[in-house]
């Protein structure tokens, strides 16, 4: 996901205890997640319920979601 992208949460991958620690953050099923920060290596920075979120990469590809269409304003 790119910078700026908004994404739901479908589910999460993992052992119960990796899904328990992202729930934990927020990160469960229907959550609305943004992406702040996303270089090419280091951590994913990313708002959910309005606090910010550091995700390893390992960690972040646990999360399957589904990027929200970007709204055009022509509605």
């Amino acid at each position: 996901m790119a910078v700026g992208q908004t994404a739901l949460v479908l589910g999460l991958l993992g052992g119960r205890a990796v899904s328990e620690r992202l729930a934990e953050f927020g990160l469960v099923p229907s959550a609305r997640v943004s992406v702040l920060r996303n270089s090419s290596h280091g951590p994913l920075l990313v708002a959910v319920q309005g606090a910010r979120l550091a995700l390893g990469r390992g960690e972040a590809a646990k999360v399957r979601v589904v990027v929200e269409l970007a709204k055009t304003g022509r509605e």
